[in-house]
């Protein structure tokens, strides 16, 4: 890829101890979308996680933090600082995507707002409509947000965070939330009997909601 090229569209990923769940979304990413110069993935790996430490993909630009064990917030807030994209996608490593041509819809979709202001996502195929899985915002929302992802979430809740605000603004008249039945990020999670349940899933689970 061109570094010159600045991508249109940023995934932030997080990931931990699953390099073969990054690459299947990797080549899901490849087998769907239009052009990969628009698209780049952030990933934050822990400094322990040495398996992950090579994840790479020669289709699209690929950035890399290796640092400590941080919160959720922390992690995604490392990944936006580096990103370069005007659309910001928290993704999860047991997410793929399903729709060919996702990236035209979600270009259209920012082109519809003039003020930038808006909070997308897509079908996971598990909570649907019914929840923001993997929010998708601009630039320009998460630099008026200051901190979109903001570091106190140790590991649930930023999602709903976002959805919160946005619900809250649709209330007030100010209706910014669409959602794409037909638009499949799929989410393979353990709950939807889709994955098998791993340490990943449990890290940290001791105080995965006191926090929150």
């Amino acid at each position: 890829d061109d570094p010159m090229i600045r991508p249109f569209i940023s995934f932030l990923l997080p990931t931990r101890g699953r390099p073969a769940l990054v690459q299947r979304l990797f080549r899901s990413i490849v087998e769907t979308a239009t052009v990969l110069d628009r698209i780049e993935v952030v990933l934050y790996i822990d400094e322990d996680d040495v398996d992950s430490h090579s994840l790479d993909s020669p289709d699209f630009h690929v950035a890399k933090i290796i640092g400590p064990i941080s919160t959720m917030g922390a992690y995604n807030s490392a990944c936006l600082e580096k990103a370069r994209g005007d659309v910001i996608i928290l993704a999860n490593d047991d997410m793929v995507i399903k729709t060919p041509g996702w990236d035209n819809r979600i270009i259209a979709m920012n082109a519809e707002f003039e003020d930038q202001i808006y909070l997308g996502y897509a079908n996971d195929l598990f909570k649907k409509s019914r929840f923001c899985t993997f929010p998708i915002l601009s630039r320009r929302t998460c630099e008026l947000l200051v901190t979109p992802y903001p570091a106190a979430y140790r590991r649930a809740f930023i999602d709903v965070h976002l959805f919160d605000i946005f619900k809250r603004l649709q209330h007030a008249g100010f209706d910014r939330i669409r959602y794409y039945d037909d638009l499949v990020f799929e989410h393979l999670h353990y709950r939807t009997g889709k994955a098998p349940y791993d340490e990943t899933y449990g890290y940290g689970r001791q105080g995965r909601f006191s926090d929150d």
